[in-house]
């Protein structure tokens, strides 16, 4: 599935989500293929910015023979952004391990 395909989907499963709640319905099955969808378009995106990073980080050492204060700041900046993919994929590692978590409970 492609990511307009995904972004889509996880619309139309908010969509129902929300009728679900409304109308005092179990959530359960929704929330887990929400959070399922909303974590696969989060690993694509952490996948995206890592490896923008990692161009990035070729581009700053050829940089560095001929400015090594403009590449220190790039790099610098590449860092954080790395740090914030690494971030994400935490947090969805942590949301994924609670869903499966309850989920198992219920059982």
């Amino acid at each position: 599935m492609n990511t307009p395909e995904l972004v889509a989907l996880r619309g139309r499963l908010a969509s129902s989500y929300v009728e679900a709640h409304r109308d005092g319905q179990d959530t359960e099955v929704h929330t887990t293929r929400l959070v399922a969808a909303d974590s696969v378009l989060t690993a694509r995106e952490a996948v995206h910015v890592l490896s923008r990073a990692q161009q990035a980080a070729r581009w700053v050492e050829a940089l560095a023979e001929h400015a090594p204060h403009r590449a220190a700041t790039y790099a610098a900046e590449i860092e954080r952004a790395a740090e914030a993919a690494l971030s994400h994929a935490a947090t969805l590692r942590e949301q994924c391990a609670a869903v499966t978590a309850e989920g198992e409970q219920k059982r």
